[in-house]
């Protein structure tokens, strides 16, 4: 792919962080409400089952969030995200193994994986998409401007559509499952994904 900046692409991604920047998606006045986070930890293997907030809890962003988290290997019957993910990876978070029987979105995305987070494997059933896409990839972090990589999916979906993803850094993950379609939405390479980086930057903090 070319290494320079595609105009059209990039005219498409300002309009949507102008958007979002508007809308209040991409500057919180008040950090993100999850519901089971790993920060900064080794996290192991645990069988979560339903991971369903209860009504009490609502509204949150994310249903499961890692932070510089590393060598999880978790499962769980069904993941019901929250307005933004049913998981975020994020700052450096390497070697994650997350399986659902079922993962429903409740808002943008099934998973957003980003901030340089390296071996990512994510599998199970769709059963509900999100809004904007399933696969989040490299969106803009605050905490770390690195590109993901080693990004593997084996998701399906109940009623054979396909698995939407988009990536913003040249990151390309591993489709483990190619009988599943999979449709990419948007994807930049490495020096456009730095442009927006430079650009999304410049609105979160003005």
């Amino acid at each position: 792919m070319n290494a320079h900046p595609n105009p059209f692409r990039l005219l498409f991604v300002l309009a949507a962080l102008v958007t979002a920047v508007f809308c209040g998606g991409c500057a919180h006045s008040t950090p993100d409400k999850n519901f089971l986070s790993y920060g900064s930890t080794t996290v192991g293997t645990a069988d979560l089952g339903q991971l369903v907030p209860p009504a009490t809890f609502a509204p949150w962003q994310d249903t499961l969030k890692f932070s510089n988290a590393h060598d999880a290997h978790l499962t769980a019957q069904l993941i019901q995200g929250g307005g933004e993910d049913c998981v975020d990876a994020n700052n450096g978070s390497t070697n994650l193994t997350v399986h659902s029987d079922s993962w429903s979105s409740g808002g943008l995305y099934i998973c957003t994986l980003k901030g340089g987070c390296d071996g990512i494997t994510l599998s199970g059933v769709i059963v509900k998409h999100g809004q904007q896409v399933d696969v989040d990839l490299d969106d803009y972090s605050d905490q770390s401007a690195l590109p993901c990589k080693n990004i593997y999916l084996n998701f399906t979906t109940s009623d054979g559509s396909p698995v939407t993803w988009w990536s913003l850094k040249g990151c390309r993950p591993v489709f483990l499952n190619p009988s599943q379609p999979y449709r990419c939405i948007l994807y930049l390479t490495s020096a456009e994904g730095a442009f927006f980086d430079t650009v999304q930057r410049f609105l979160v903090n003005h």
